[in-house]
């Protein structure tokens, strides 16, 4: 199967990286390239999605970061691999097929412009991510996208990967976490959302990275309204996507925030005009 462990590592921008040295959640997600180029493009299996217009979907993101400080001039250093899974149908036979691909990030202790931390260049965990995809042919008819076989590798792969996985559907991404107790109820952001081309990917959709960056901005916007402190940091991200978007589509993100053990959390998602969600978010600050 897809057992190999990728390395690799990847330079950060002035905008990856807070004042305060702390690396933004979304950049961490470079990190999934690493094993892309390392242990998958090689691989048989691309080339025989490929072939029958098969593609892996990102339908959950868990991304968690820490405090470092890092400096923009270190290099975050990738160990990450990619696992094949199928999820049983009640019945019995196939659900769906997935593609699960986990990283670990690690960086040199350090500040851009300021005085070095202590500690400065000692080798830190900068944080993690996990990425769900399902294979599915996204650019079929309604009613013949869902994957349910691997196609023809050569024998490198069986048709059903035998390791079994438990699915959640990502609507329940935006539910109120267990114990929490509301600080802002949940209301639509003033601002609805238009999507463009600045938004898209070559999948023809809104990439899943624009939803992250609009649900902070929101949640922002949330805090403020409430009369709280704006100078948090994002440390943990869980996001389901349940319908894709598309330019010229508007929608309408709706915050709460909660208190969970201690920590901020913002939860809601992205609502399109026949009112029902596409995407789940759950954010946690620092």
């Amino acid at each position: 199967m897809l057992d190999t462990v990728a390395r690799g590592r990847f330079s950060l921008r002035y905008e990856d990286v807070s004042q305060d040295g702390v690396v933004r959640l979304d950049t961490l997600t470079t990190s999934l390239g690493v094993v892309w180029r390392g242990s998958l493009l090689g691989h048989p299996l691309v080339d025989a999605c490929r072939r029958e217009a098969i593609l892996p979907i990102l339908t959950e993101l868990e991304i968690a970061g820490e405090e470092g400080p890092f400096a923009v001039e270190g290099d975050l250093h990738v160990a990450g691999r990619a696992d094949l899974a199928h999820v049983p149908a009640p019945g019995g036979g196939v659900a769906r097929l997935l593609l699960d691909i986990a990283t670990d990030l690690e960086g040199e202790l350090g500040r851009t412009n300021l005085p070095p931390p202590e500690r400065a260049g000692e080798r830190a965990r900068a944080g993690r991510v996990f990425a769900r995809h399902v294979f599915t042919r996204p650019f079929a008819p309604a009613g013949e996208r869902r994957v349910l076989a691997l196609p023809d590798t050569g024998g490198a792969l069986p048709d059903v990967p035998p390791e079994r996985a438990e699915w959640e559907e990502p609507e329940a991404f935006g539910g109120v976490p267990e114990g929490a107790r509301e600080i802002a109820a949940p209301e639509g952001d003033a601002a609805s959302v238009v999507f463009g081309y600045l938004h898209t990917d070559s999948n023809q959709h809104v990439n899943s990275l624009v939803y992250p960056r609009l649900f902070e901005e929101a949640l922002l916007r949330r805090l403020a309204s409430a009369g709280l402190a704006v100078g948090r940091h994002a440390s943990a991200l869980r996001i389901g996507f349940r319908k894709p978007s598309f330019v010229g589509d508007r929608v309408t993100i709706k915050v709460g925030v909660y208190d969970v053990g201690g920590r901020t959390v913002g939860v809601g998602g992205f609502y399109g005009d026949d009112g029902r969600m596409r995407v789940a978010v759950r954010l946690t600050l620092r």
